[in-house]
């Protein structure tokens, strides 16, 4: 998300006039001209990066043990997931219940106003340009990354699936007058069983194994030297490992990535869940069996950042009625907690608990301010 601010430039150099603000709520009345303006909120993206492991069972994963004596073999395939990172952004925007209504007579009282897309105030009578919002970031596709070929098994044997064989079927014809049977020669094709392409693929291991003892251990009449060598015992082990994998099965790593929108209430004692999750589903919106809960927890520490501002002035604006107000964020600390311990700790700026400073109209008649980095300049 972007922040678009657009400046309004009025250039009128008249002494201010009368000006109205009040929040929305308490305003009887609006009369043209007006404008409004919003303080800040914080908004929380929690990104959630998952690693998935898939295992695919092997076609003949149920004639491990007979033909390869391998034991313990899974002939189910099955997911499972992990936590690998979790990261924290914060995000400002307008607060729905924090609007005012500024009114004033025919003449403009200043000469520029900056506010963001969705109307937070942030600067008047001045032209600095700068970054006034906490993490903006990018758009992200938060998809699963597939890095694995869905045609899982493509290289079942080296021999056709379809046998043919010749079976002799007798005929029963008459010769003269006598009824006589003669054999008959049909050639007939069928399918292999799953059994008997799982003997032959065992089979050709045990063959490529022999091929590799032969290799190494000198037998051969003929031995292949330096990287011919090399590359014969590289192929031998690659088609092992295939033919293997169609008992044993083949593992594939992803990841896959999730975002996920908090936006806190001034109940710091309340904690928010960001997401169930399960070793063998991932994340999930409801609650589930073997699913637990994300939750996050954000406690503020009651240190405001610095202001540069000329407190004494700003404090007659307590007997001003004609006044501004900005908010000031608050540090706070956020700590995401899974199965009771914490997996992710980050100090934020916080404008839910931040302080409202009150900036009196009468000082921005030749004055101005505007914030940059979360703090405010007020200049006389």
């Amino acid at each position: 998300m972007r922040c678009f601010t657009f400046i309004i430039f009025l250039f009128i150099f008249s002494a201010c006039s009368t000006v109205r603000i009040s929040h929305v709520s308490e305003t009887k009345k609006i009369s043209k001209p007006y404008w409004l303006y919003a303080l800040p909120k914080t908004e929380l993206y929690i990104d959630v990066e998952l690693e998935k492991k898939i295992h695919i069972a092997g076609p003949y994963a149920r004639f491990a043990e007979k033909y390869l004596g391998i034991t313990n073999v899974s002939e189910r395939s099955s997911e499972q997931f992990t936590i690998k990172d979790i990261a924290v952004n914060t995000n400002m925007v307008a607060d729905s219940e924090q609007i005012f209504v500024v009114q004033y007579s025919k003449k403009f009282p200043w000469h520029s106003i900056r506010q963001t897309y969705d109307g937070i105030l942030l600067a008047i009578n001045s032209d600095e340009i700068g970054s006034s919002l906490e993490n903006f970031f990018e758009n992200t596709d938060f998809s699963e990354i597939q890095t694995y070929d869905p045609l899982f098994y493509k290289e079942l044997s080296k021999s056709p699936f379809i046998r043919e064989k010749m079976d002799t079927i007798y005929k029963t014809v008459k010769v003269d007058t006598i009824w006589t049977k003669v054999p008959v020669q049909r050639k007939t094709s069928d399918t292999l069983k799953p059994e008997d392409k799982a003997k032959e693929a065992a089979n050709i291991i045990f063959d490529i194994r022999m091929r590799m003892f032969d290799l190494f251990s000198g037998e051969l009449e003929s031995l292949p030297q330096g990287e011919a060598a090399a590359y014969i015992a590289y192929e031998l082990r690659y088609q092992e490992q295939k033919y293997l994998e169609l008992f044993l099965g083949k593992t594939y790593i992803t990841t896959v990535r999730k975002r996920f929108k908090i936006i806190p209430t001034n109940d710091e004692k309340q904690l928010y869940v960001v997401a169930f999750f399960s070793e063998k589903k991932g994340l999930l919106s409801d609650p589930e069996q073997d699913a637990e809960p994300i939750l996050l927890q954000i406690k503020s520490s009651q240190a405001y950042i610095p202001a540069i501002f000329q407190i004494l002035k700003l404090e007659k604006a307590k007997k001003d009625e004609h006044v501004f107000y900005v908010r000031i964020p608050n540090r706070a600390t956020v700590k995401l907690l899974y199965d009771n311990h914490i997996i992710k700790e980050k100090d934020i700026l916080y404008y839910q608990s931040g302080r409202i400073q009150r900036i009196p109209v009468s000082l921005l008649k030749k004055g101005s301010f505007y914030i940059h980095n979360n703090i405010l300049f007020l200049n006389q």
